[in-house]
């Protein structure tokens, strides 16, 4: 098994993964190529995302969690624990990238929208609701 699958293994794992797997100097080795790999998902997604119709949107449309964000954190953790050379290369090289694509989805008119309709017209329980609600707040806000 190549090791970009057997990262992504570990992250995918339902008990907490292998943190000295991951933050192995293999690992972080080729831990930019595969965050900028799941950061060209993670766009691709989004973009699909944006072209879903009102009436096909529910609350499990904006409940995902990605390999991008867990590995990002775990990079991020480990480089506040026990900063490293090739780790601070890492975040300080896909930083600008990711900050790019957060701002790209914080202001999208689009992505606003559904969660707007989401709100309006989706049956939401009270925690799902105050999910959007606060989404929305922070749309409008920035």
């Amino acid at each position: 098994m190549e090791l970009k699958q057997k990262i992504i293994n570990e992250l995918e794992r339902k008990d907490f993964p292998n943190l000295q797997f991951l933050y192995s100097e293999e690992v972080l080795n080729i831990a930019e190529d595969i965050l900028l790999e799941f950061l060209d998902e993670e766009k691709k997604k989004f973009n699909d995302k944006l072209q879903t119709e009102d009436k096909e949107i529910t609350f499990d449309l904006f409940e995902e969690e990605s390999n991008l964000s867990f590995f990002w954190g775990l990079l991020n953790h480990l480089s506040s624990v026990k900063s490293g050379d090739k780790v601070r290369e890492v975040i300080e090289n896909v930083e600008p990238k990711l900050n790019d694509f957060y701002n790209e989805i914080s202001y999208s008119k689009r992505y606003f929208e559904m969660f707007e309709y989401c709100f309006n017209n989706c049956s939401l329980n009270l925690e799902q609701k105050k999910i959007i609600e606060d989404t929305i707040i922070a749309f409008k806000v920035k």
